[in-house]
């Protein structure tokens, strides 16, 4: 005779487990990539877009078009800072270090920042 279980829990099967193959390491990598763009955009669009309110209440004609020219250089400013913050690349990066230059205290802080402009 079959003697029955005294519970009454049932006995799944084990999950399959996939191997992680290093393409599917360089795809999370995009992927987190991707998500701290994403991150970067959404704070830039945020301060970016506090600064504009900010300087309309005052008065500043913010959809001048010479206005418009600078705002956007700040904007991408802003940008390519954040991306760096998260070790991704910015187009206006490069320039900014070949064209920035600074001294450093006696604790390696950096002070005395100055644009060459030329260099820009």
């Amino acid at each position: 005779m079959l003697e029955m279980a005294k519970d009454n829990i049932i006995h799944f099967p084990k999950k399959f487990q996939r191997r992680v193959t290093e393409k599917d390491e360089e795809v999370q990598k995009r992927i987190a990539q991707e998500h701290q763009k994403i991150f970067c955009q959404a704070m830039c669009d945020d301060i970016t877009e506090n600064i504009l309110i900010k300087l309309h209440s005052e008065n500043i004609n913010v959809t001048n078009k010479s206005f418009l020219v600078d705002y956007k250089i700040v904007s991408e400013a802003i940008r390519s800072m954040l991306l760096r913050t998260q070790n991704l690349k910015h187009t206006l990066q490069k320039r900014a270090d070949k064209s920035v230059t600074y001294r450093k205290d006696k604790q390696g802080n950096p002070y005395a920042i100055t644009i060459d402009y030329d260099k820009f």
